[in-house]
């Protein structure tokens, strides 16, 4: 932001009070504001998110540091100051904690004085366009409202805590950035059109931050001023719910460091199959900064993420794209319906040719049900093999699914070989558990799988090819080729006495 001020223009209808203010605010006001706009203090951020067993995401944050000698902000006492290190989301924070390098709990400011704080250094923002005295009293009211304002806006009874609409915000800093061109000619050039249109966006990108998020401010000893520093700190946000679309991160206080390092740690079940860490532009324009398209290996299965903020870019978000690994339930899941699948189209293929061909006659065996409700059980070990936790459950839920339904169609399966029932009844049975075989292979696989998806086609396309001619052979269409092959495989199984 500070790259784009124009030189200060006077005002002559602003009083004394109303620009100067209070000293101590004005100079704690820039000098956050120079901390939280220029990255050349902050050396090194490095954030790493970890999806819990419980759903959450924790979120470690590493910083190398050195604040200047100058970016004095006194604290409680003079052997102490004052450090912001970003803003956090608004709302609560579970788990919240600020560490030192020495690991040791380091303390950081409440609600009230991180409010005041943030309130200093928006108004000093724009205090730099040196606004008329009744567009800064409005700007100054609106941020107050917009930093105090509640994580859930919908929370908020009273009108006057209430965010900012885009509306109030648009017209207040609008009021602010017009003041840059006062005093010149009255035919304004273009290049000052566009002066104006990106300082608007810039501030109103600035009090925006603080509708949705809170100055975090921590109080440190004054040595550190000068020498390079370490601060951690963590926290855990809202359930993550897993899906199968693309999921963001937002990182924030991206333009305040050097490099940003952005680390994820899916659990163990999900895989991450691609990644961009895309860079936000003052304009708008996004550009990716890095990228990771080819899947992890077992080797690398924590994400790594570099970018730089340099004088471009105000935020930088994380699109990534997880998925189960292909082991465990999933396996199961894409296996089991493909078994049912040649099992039925077998079944089909030998009843028809038990009663048309020389083959045996008798059942192939009295235990068949038995089988398929054997086939399952065993289906359904693997919807209980895997903990119970929240994140495990979320992510296998599509499988457990599969698996059930398969486990059902066998039960089913089993309990219609069980009941007496004529032809054609029974070939229609067939036909139906078939047809259920095929729709749950194609919803194991292609809705819910995440193999490949050109091999998977191919052996589906050649199984419904396989289940259309055995169908129609089993329902006498006229198969003359089909015929002749399964007469001669039933006269070579006769011969060799496989009986």
């Amino acid at each position: 932001m500070r790259a784009l001020t124009t030189p200060q223009v006077a005002a002559d209808n602003t009083s004394t009070e109303d620009v100067a203010g209070s000293a101590t605010a004005r100079e704690q006001g820039e000098v956050l504001l120079d901390l939280m706009l220029q990255p050349q203090w902050i050396h090194r951020r490095v954030e790493r998110l970890v999806i819990e067993d419980t759903g959450e995401c924790t979120r470690y944050v590493s910083l190398d540091f050195t604040v200047p000698n100058w970016c004095r902000i006194p604290g409680s006492s003079d052997d102490r100051v004052l450090v912001p290190l970003g803003v956090v989301r608004k709302g609560a924070l579970r788990g919240f904690d600020v560490r030192g390098a020495s690991d040791k709990p380091v303390p950081f400011l409440g609600k009230s004085d991180n409010g005041e704080l943030a309130i200093q250094m928006l108004v000093a923002a724009a205090r730099e366009h040196q606004p008329a005295g009744p567009a800064l009293q409005e700007f100054e009211k609106l941020v107050s409202r917009a930093v105090y304002s509640a994580a859930d806006a919908e929370a908020v009874a009273d009108a006057d805590d209430a965010p900012p609409t885009p509306e109030e915000l648009y017209t207040a800093v609008s009021n602010i950035v017009t003041r840059v061109v006062e005093g010149t000619d009255t035919a304004i050039a273009p290049t000052e059109h566009e002066k104006i249109a990106l300082l608007r966006n810039d501030l109103a990108s600035l009090v925006t931050k603080y509708i949705h998020g809170f100055l975090m401010v921590i109080e440190v000893d004054a040595d550190v001023l000068g020498r390079r520093s370490i601060i951690k700190f963590s926290f855990r946000e809202p359930v993550y719910n897993w899906d199968r679309k693309e999921t963001v991160w937002q990182i924030n206080d991206f333009v305040m460091a050097e490099s940003t390092h952005f680390e994820l740690s899916p659990p163990a079940l999900l895989k991450v199959t691609e990644a961009e860490l895309v860079g936000s532009a003052v304009s708008g324009e996004q550009c990716v900064l890095d990228s990771h398209p080819e899947p992890h290996s077992k080797e690398h299965s924590t994400l790594h993420l570099v970018g730089s903020a340099g004088q471009d870019y105000l935020s930088a978000v994380v699109v990534a794209k997880l998925a189960p690994r292909s082991f465990g339930a999933y396996a199961a899941a894409f296996w089991g319906p493909l078994a049912l699948v040649l099992t039925f189209i077998a079944g089909i293929l030998v009843r028809t040719l038990r009663t048309e061909m020389e083959v045996p006659t008798e059942r192939l065996s009295t235990g068949l049900p038995t089988l398929m409700l054997t086939a399952g059980g065993l289906l359904l070990t693997w919807v209980a093999r895997t903990p119970e936790d929240w994140t495990t459950a979320r992510i296998l839920r599509p499988a457990r699914r599969v698996l059930s339904s398969a486990a059902s169609l066998c039960a089913a399966t089993a309990a219609f070989l069980a009941l007496p029932f004529g032809d054609p009844w029974r070939t229609y049975g067939w036909l139906t558990g078939l047809l259920l075989a095929h729709a749950l292979l194609a919803v194991a696989w292609f809705v819910h799988g995440r193999h490949h998806v050109g091999r998977s086609l191919a052996v589906f396309s050649v199984l419904v090819i396989v289940s259309l001619g055995v169908t129609g052979y089993a329902l006498g269409w006229d198969f003359s080729l089909f015929s002749d092959v399964a007469r001669a495989g039933s006269t070579w199984f006769c011969r060799s006495g496989l009986r």
